[in-house]
């Protein structure tokens, strides 16, 4: 996928949003660029919150406060993961961020993702973990197919697509024309990434910046 670049500048915030079904390595994206930034990084993990009697009361005033923390204390990148699976909460964040965000959707094949919840994730660690792992990411997966996807820019050859997203797209009248789509909608907001992305990969893509392709 071709992409437009730009590089952090000094003194210049940038937001990182990370954003995938669980599994796909949104904390490992997040750790490998606090690895690279180090003291100039402000990481947020939003599903680090691995308590299943856990309740989120208000998802969207919690992460914003969260981005804000990080801007507040002069960071000159925040980083902030979370599923991101619903239009309106994708919108409500970018649109309550003043400052330069990358906005991501992380969608390597969803086997992959069963793959590193079942290895990666015991019983009562996390809230989708080894046992619950197929259950939740049918779930995960059906509001995704319910969900207005026209502000997720894919790759311009779809065949990189991993085929269970295409058939997602394909389920709603909503979303089948951004399997057409060629970049130009002024609604994308975001960009997916449907590569395997390694957390080398993960970082040279923050240091270069991704803006809209």
């Amino acid at each position: 996928m071709k992409m437009t670049l730009f590089v952090l500048v000094n003194n210049m915030q940038t937001v990182l949003l990370i954003g995938g079904v669980s599994g796909v390595g949104k904390s490992t994206l997040g750790l490998a660029i606090q690895s690279l930034y180090g003291d100039s990084c402000y990481n947020f993990d939003f599903g680090a919150v691995y308590n299943p009697q856990s309740k989120v009361n208000n998802w969207e005033r919690e992460i914003l406060d969260s981005i804000h923390t990080g801007l507040s204390k002069g960071y000159e990148l925040v980083v902030a993961n979370s599923k991101f699976n619903q239009r309106i909460r994708r919108d409500h964040v970018l649109d309550n961020i003043h400052v330069r965000t990358v906005p991501l959707i992380l969608r390597p094949p969803l086997l992959d993702a069963f793959h590193n919840i079942r290895n990666g994730r015991p019983e009562g660690t996390h809230i989708t973990n080894a046992d619950n792992a197929r259950c939740e990411l049918i779930d995960q997966c059906a509001k995704l197919a319910r969900d207005d996807q026209s502000d997720i820019l894919l790759p311009s050859n779809k065949g990189t697509v991993p085929k269970e997203y295409l058939a997602m797209l394909q389920r709603t009248e909503l979303n089948r024309p951004l399997l057409s789509q060629n970049g130009s909608d002024p609604r994308v907001r975001w960009v997916s990434i449907c590569d395997r992305i390694t957390p080398q990969r993960c970082v040279e893509v923050v240091r270069s910046g991704v803006s809209k392709p």
